[in-house]
């Protein structure tokens, strides 16, 4: 719901009332699932929920920055300028809060292999599950891998019960079949009713709003090698800029602007 709704605020995108709806039995689901853990803190709670929060604007803000136009980024870029940042802000709170982590992990990598091979072998699935998911959001959207999310947190609960005897209540069962059928709904929705996007999102800053094709038309001057470009001002943006022909990018004429050839 919190993905929903951000989406909706940030990207202006949209879903029909049925896709809404069909959110409901997931997140009451999800709901059943947590409040009667035999675990259940509020302070564990809170701490998720502001996760999910943070975790929505994640996607959204992901999915704005591989759609959109004058960003483009792909997948794998993507996540190298977001994978330090992670590093930088996860590190040094795991070696606050757990002082003797880091010396015991050498220590345990360093006397025994098959550890070291096993800690690798993680850090490999870690790096494929952070590209799918961008993967995921690219074709699909966030909200799409929020759901998914919570599928496969209820098939990894079903492995748990079935292969390490993980104990789970009557309200747990509710709790991920209400889930269970609630995913099964919205992909049915999805289907049915695809998304529309607004042209102006509600809650986006006018900062970052990208100029739309109606504020002005691209023209182009000259011939050979090099054009000049022009975009009207309708409203929008005005400015020229020399563009380089394939020929000339062929020749190494390009102009290299910010990892970017023109």
């Amino acid at each position: 719901m919190a993905t929903a709704a951000t989406a909706l605020a940030l990207q202006g995108r949209m879903e029909d009332w049925a896709t809404y709806a069909a959110l409901v039995p997931v997140a009451v689901g999800v709901s059943l699932t947590s409040s009667f853990e035999s675990s259940f803190a509020w302070m564990g709670f809170l701490a998720a929920a502001t996760a999910l929060l943070l975790r929505a604007l994640k996607g959204v803000f992901a999915s704005m920055l591989m759609t959109d136009a004058a960003e483009r980024l792909d997948p794998l870029s993507l996540l190298s300028h977001s994978a330090p940042v992670c590093a930088a802000l996860l590190l040094p709170a795991a070696a606050a809060l757990e002082p003797g982590f880091f010396p015991a992990l050498a220590e345990r990598a360093r006397t025994d292999r098959a550890f070291a091979a096993l800690w690798c072998a993680n850090g490999v699935l870690a790096f494929a599950v952070n590209v799918f998911n961008f993967l995921v959001t690219f074709h699909t959207s966030a909200l799409t891998l929020q759901v998914l999310g919570v599928l496969k947190s209820s098939v990894a609960m079903l492995l748990s019960v079935y292969l390490f005897h993980a104990p789970i209540g009557a309200e747990g069962v509710l709790g991920y079949l209400c889930s269970v059928v609630g995913v099964l709904a919205y992909f049915e929705c999805k289907r049915r009713f695809p998304a529309r996007t607004l042209e102006q999102p509600p809650c986006l800053p006018s900062a970052l709003k990208v100029a739309s094709e109606a504020d002005g038309k691209v023209t182009s001057k000259g011939s050979g090698h090099t054009q000049l470009l022009q975009r009207g001002t309708g409203g929008g943006w005005g400015g020229t800029c020399l563009l380089y022909t394939s020929d000339a990018a062929d020749e190494g004429l390009g102009v290299d602007l910010g990892g970017r050839r023109i």
